[in-house]
């Protein structure tokens, strides 16, 4: 992978963490907890995977790159 192609990679990842804000910003409670089938996350709960696994994959792109 390039220099070029990282930085792009992560300006992609901040940009679309920017918009995951917006997108769920306007959901109701119920939106959020609703599970569309049984055994399958609610959106809240990917927000909450994603809450604790995001510092991990950043700094396992960061390890990447300095490797």
């Amino acid at each position: 992978m390039t220099n070029r192609e990282r930085q792009r990679l992560v300006a992609h990842l901040e940009m679309t963490g920017s918009w995951l804000a917006d997108e769920v910003s306007g959901l109701s409670p119920a939106q959020l907890q609703f599970h569309p089938a049984p055994g399958s996350w609610s959106i809240l709960e990917v927000l909450d995977h994603l809450v604790v696994c995001e510092p991990i994959y950043w700094k396992n792109l960061h390890d990447a790159m300095n490797a």
